[in-house]
């Protein structure tokens, strides 16, 4: 049986040769594997950080879109309240020389009277009396309804304040918003980047820890089949 031991030899030197190679390839293909998810979470990384920057940058046109609307509010309640102001100022102009005219024109009546020889009394005294009434009833209408003009107009104007107050808060909102987000996409960034480089030094250490492995084997494997080697050469 002495021809098996050349044979139990190379079957060693083979099995050691094929362990040796095993864990060579599988740490190489741990550190294969790991070398590609930390290149996954690189690129991850780099596109959580322009995410948040892209929402920044909405963020920020958001702030503007916001501010601007309530520009054109205040803009809008101012010109109803001058409207309301000059409803106002006009109607009080216009019963200014309204009254100055039927004062003049009961001025002329009472004068024709007194011309023609009519006395101050009786019908004549009437008729100024309905004259001068219906004159400020005129007025007092005049005056009534530009008060309601100018007062749905500053309904109006009150208004809009509830939205101009909605329209400043999402301004500032997003304005937080657009600061606030770029700090959240570099911490994301910085974790993501910290986690490739753990994931890339596993997979070194896997691929180094398989060599030493292989080699150990190797060793061994030799000095196994020097052993035999001796024994029966020896």
């Amino acid at each position: 049986m002495a021809f098996l031991a050349p044979i139990a030899i190379a079957a060693s030197v083979i099995g050691t040769g094929v362990s040796v190679y095993g864990e060579y390839q599988q740490g190489q293909a741990q550190k294969a594997a790991a070398d590609w998810n930390a290149a996954a979470m690189r690129n991850q990384a780099i596109s959580t950080q322009y995410q948040y920057a892209q929402q920044a940058q909405e963020a920020r046109i958001q702030a503007q879109m916001s501010e601007a609307q309530a520009g054109f509010l205040k803009a809008q309640q101012a010109q109803l309240k001058f409207q309301g102001k000059a409803i106002q100022d006009s109607a009080s102009e216009n019963i200014r020389r309204r009254r100055v005219e039927g004062q003049q024109a009961i001025a002329q009546q009472r004068a024709a009277y007194a011309a023609s020889g009519v006395t101050s009394s009786g019908s004549p005294l009437a008729v100024l009396s309905d004259s001068a009434g219906r004159m400020e009833l005129d007025l007092l209408d005049m005056q009534y309804d530009a008060e309601n003009q100018a007062r749905d107009l500053t309904f109006q104007a009150a208004g809009l304040n509830m939205d101009i107050a909605t329209a400043g808060y999402n301004a500032k909102a997003s304005k937080r918003a657009a600061s606030f987000l770029p700090k959240i996409g570099k911490y994301q960034r910085a974790s993501l980047l910290t986690q490739a480089d753990w994931t890339r030094r596993t997979g070194q250490s896997a691929a180094t820890a398989g060599t030493i492995s292989a080699a150990g084997n190797l060793l061994q494997g030799a000095g196994t089949a020097a052993d035999k080697a001796y024994r029966y050469f020896g």
